[in-house]
């Protein structure tokens, strides 16, 4: 979903490129290679599905981006095929993922994003990408019937955010946002959800592979846990039970003005 018109150069410096060898021998690793570099910001810069400009490529045939490991650590689809590190740049992000634009790389868990375009016509202009992402700005854990504590045992979930983003990116190949199911606060989060004018922000669990779903000016979001005790803990359980325990799944339902 890119023409590649943007090509920019990372932040850092790019040291190497290693390739794997050694790989299981039907496909699914061999020759992947790990991209390192020193003083780089590879999760706020580059997504799976990004490509790697470098050694004389030509776009759409150049290494795609498999994998972000961390800031300084990317797995490759293949190997650039040659030595030379300077004036690496990457191209083809959909969402240019600029924290405070969107959810921070470093606090997303599963399932990632999950992107749905909603518009009133064909060529229209008012088109809306609505994105389903674990945590957002809330950093709040907990695990399943322990809220206290997080046990290595224990399946940790993060609390989930509804995004709105307007479709047609600004001058900086930005997808601005126009509003998010997260409490308002008018100094870190200007797009959330404001009582003042008769929005109630809830914390949810992301049920994996739910897609919001627009009809007739209304968003539908299937849920694995609605909270319903005033924290922002994740997920919450039906007052009263124990083992087994039972959750407040369900979908939520947002009006679309």
């Amino acid at each position: 979903m890119s023409n590649w018109s943007t090509q920019t150069v990372f932040t850092g410096t790019i040291l190497s490129w290693v390739q794997n060898l050694g790989g299981a021998g039907n496909g699914s690793n061999d020759g992947q290679t790990l991209m390192t570099g020193s003083g780089t910001s590879f999760t706020e810069q580059v997504i799976p599905g990004d490509q790697v400009v470098a050694c004389g490529c030509t776009l759409p045939n150049c290494p795609v981006v498999t994998s972000v490991v961390n800031d300084t650590n990317v797995i490759l689809s293949q190997h650039p095929g040659c030595t030379t590190y300077s004036g690496v740049e990457y191209s083809g992000y959909f969402i240019n993922p600029v924290k405070d634009l969107n959810p921070p790389p470093n606090g997303t868990g599963y399932p990632g994003g999950e992107l749905v375009i909603d518009s009133s016509s064909l060529n229209s202009t008012d088109g809306v990408i609505f994105a389903t992402s674990s945590d957002a700005s809330t950093t709040s854990l907990s695990c399943d019937g322990d809220t206290s504590t997080c046990p290595s045992s224990a399946a940790v979930r993060t609390p989930g955010g509804l995004f709105a983003y307007n479709a047609t990116p600004n001058s900086s190949g930005q997808l601005g946002m126009l509003w998010n199911s997260e409490p308002y606060n008018s100094s870190s989060n200007q797009f959330g959800c404001n009582p003042g004018l008769g929005c109630s922000s809830q914390t949810f669990c992301p049920a994996p592979f739910a897609l919001p779903t627009v009809a007739n000016g209304r968003v539908y979001l299937g849920v694995y846990a609605i909270n319903n005790d005033g924290t922002t803990n994740c997920p919450d359980t039906v007052p009263g039970t124990t083992s087994p325990l039972l959750y407040l799944s369900g979908v939520l339902v947002y009006a679309k003005n």
